[in-house]
């Protein structure tokens, strides 16, 4: 259920275990359900309570000398680390759950945890030694046939190549990686890959088309209730919007992956969303800034003191400059635009406001239901060729069992015959016998 996105149920099954697994005690299957509680409240960006809930799993692994699922909890507790951004941290507990994978010999450990340190040397921009580990883990789950971390190290692999702008080696390895997620229905991966395309459409300027792709990444996000997909989608969006100089926009989508990292606790989330935030209350004017912060979700005093602190000398009424736009990164499309008007929401009439906010309302939730529909389709798709192979090997056992039958019954009457034949023939014997005797 976890894998399919459908995270309620899966709590549930997961709180019902692990109840059950207390009376009488197992402590294996506690600590199993508690990775998969711990496990759902980070994807829910509750790091701090999944952080808890993986020591108490570690501690119980280790006491009863369970050496697999040490080793993977030392896997997920770098995975809150490297989410903090504690990059030194996160690679300290991938590289212990590493050396027990290699002390027992098992290679889909190898393999997985090698693509979590490429996962953190990549965040913290170190791409050749990130490189280097995802290749080797890619060539260990070819061999261990590991289709989910195929496709994870692919996407890894595409984002590295699209990072040095080798943009056709990067479409290839994402469009693989969307193969095997697709064929998984792994919602996740789904959402990861079309992000990544995203970034593809922006690098080789094609904005509108990268633009589609996040909003599709962010409605699987929250159909899943992943935090960090949804962040992560939401800045990209943002900064699309930023950097067409359609401030509004750009402040409201920023603003609300700020949100949600501070919910995270991830600090590289937080410094990024506020990097891209810094120009806007300059081009925008203090009210029309606080008043966008307010309207994206956060509480009023919080986004004066964002504004103080992008900007020590603004107040609220301070008026928009003519700065231009920033520059855009060099992966995003720049649209020539003219300096921002003063007061030009002012002077527009209310019902055209209105109208556009209805119109724009109304095309982003049509966006998101296309989407939703868009990885409906690919999970019924998964799940109707799922139930065709099924019947396919039903009726293979089905013929198989059949013919068996048919072998088993022409054998019996093939016995039977025989000892009818030598019945008559032991008769006629006798019949000869007697007609002798007489």
């Amino acid at each position: 259920f976890f894998v399919a996105g459908e995270t309620d149920k899966a709590r549930k099954n997961h709180e019902e275990a692990l109840v059950m697994s207390r009376d009488p005690a197992n402590p294996h299957l506690q600590a199993e359900n508690l990775t998969g509680l711990a496990l759902i409240a980070l994807a829910a960006g509750q790091t701090d309570n999944a952080k808890k809930s993986f020591d108490q799993t570690l501690t119980t692994y280790r006491e009863i000398k369970h050496w697999h699922g040490e080793a993977a909890t030392l896997n997920h507790i770098g995975l809150v680390w490297r989410i903090k951004g504690e990059f030194d941290k996160a690679i300290k507990s991938h590289e212990q759950a590493l050396q027990i994978h290699r002390e027992i010999h098992y290679q889909p450990g190898v393999a997985a945890t090698l693509s979590n340190l490429g996962k953190v040397n990549l965040d913290a921009d170190r791409p050749d030694k990130a490189l280097e580990q995802f290749e080797k883990s890619l060539t260990i789950a070819r061999e261990t046939m590991d289709v989910l971390l195929q496709a994870d190290d692919l996407g890894d692999l595409g984002l590295i190549s699209l990072a040095k702008l080798e943009t056709s080696r990067a479409q290839m390895y994402f469009e693989q990686a969307q193969t095997l997620y697709r064929r998984l229905g792994h919602q996740l991966g789904i959402a990861a890959v079309l992000n990544s395309f995203g970034q593809l459409f922006i690098a080789t300027r094609h904005p509108d088309k990268g633009l589609m792709n996040f909003e599709q990444a962010l409605a699987i996000g929250r159909t899943i209730g992943n935090l960090h997909i949804q962040a992560t989608n939401l800045a990209n969006i943002g900064t699309v919007h930023r950097d067409r100089a359609e401030n509004d926009k750009a402040l409201k989508f920023l603003v609300q992956a700020l949100l949600m990292y501070t919910t995270m606790g991830s600090k590289p989330g937080i410094e990024q969303s506020i990097k891209r935030i810094r120009p806007l209350p300059a081009q925008m004017g203090g009210d029309r800034f606080i008043g966008g912060c307010v309207e994206a979700g956060m509480p009023k005093i919080d986004a004066e003191k964002l504004m103080k602190q992008l900007v020590p000398t603004m107040t609220a009424t301070t008026a928009p400059t003519a700065t231009p736009a920033p520059a855009a990164p060099k992966t995003i499309l720049q649209r020539p635009a003219p300096p921002p008007e003063v007061g030009v929401m002012e002077r527009r009439p209310k019902d055209d406001v209105d109208a556009k906010a209805r119109a724009e309302v109304e095309c982003r939730r049509k966006q998101e239901e296309e989407a939703r529909n868009a990885a409906q389709r690919a999970q019924q798709e998964a799940e109707s060729k799922a139930r065709a192979e099924s019947e396919s090997k039903r009726k293979e056992e089905e013929d198989r069992r059949t013919a068996a039958q048919r072998a088993k019954e022409d054998a019996d009457a093939r016995a039977r015959a025989e000892a009818e034949r030598k019945r008559k023939e032991e008769e006629q014997k006798i019949a000869a016998q007697r007609a002798k005797e007489e």
